[in-house]
């Protein structure tokens, strides 16, 4: 090859390869279904407070996406832990949350991508009932509401 042509090739060889590399992604080539966050309904925090206060037990499951650390300092009441890291893609779920009539995941804060993240890995996993609140641990302990502890250190929910 030509000098020229040769370094006209090392620079269009890069921006190529670039352009391949962004086919792959914008088509899917080996991913997994997306979940939009139109797929994941909000639920706001007097929602949540009736559903604590009121509703039967098996109704509904808290999912607290928290580090466990966190949980373990203080949770919604009947939350169970479920940081994303424990929910691997393509996941079965745990009978309890499959089988709830619905799931509520929320995290710190408004913030939360690890909230919305879990809710995600619920949808994808067969859960479509799945809201996420978005005001978080942070919100329910501003509004003056209860949380729970374990009693014995664990992640499991505090028995009453």
């Amino acid at each position: 090859m030509e000098p020229t042509k040769l370094a006209k090739w090392t620079m269009v060889r890069p921006l190529l390869m670039l352009c391949v590399l962004a086919c792959v992604g914008v088509f899917g080539v080996g991913c997994t279904p997306d979940v939009s966050d139109k797929d994941i309904a909000s639920i706001d925090l007097s929602a949540v407070r009736r559903m604590v206060q009121s509703e039967k037990p098996g109704s509904y499951k808290l999912v607290d996406a928290r580090k466990s650390a966190e949980y373990r300092q203080g949770h919604l009441p009947g939350a169970i832990s479920l940081p994303i890291t424990a929910i691997p893609e393509n996941a079965k779920l745990d009978p309890a949350i499959a089988d709830s009539g619905s799931v509520v995941v929320y995290g710190a804060n408004p913030g939360s991508g690890l909230a919305r993240g879990v809710a995600k890995r619920i949808y994808l996993a067969g859960q479509k009932k799945v809201r996420l609140f978005e005001g978080g641990f942070d919100a329910w302990v501003a509004a003056g509401l209860p949380v729970e502890k374990p009693k014995d250190g664990s992640d499991e929910p505090a028995k009453p």
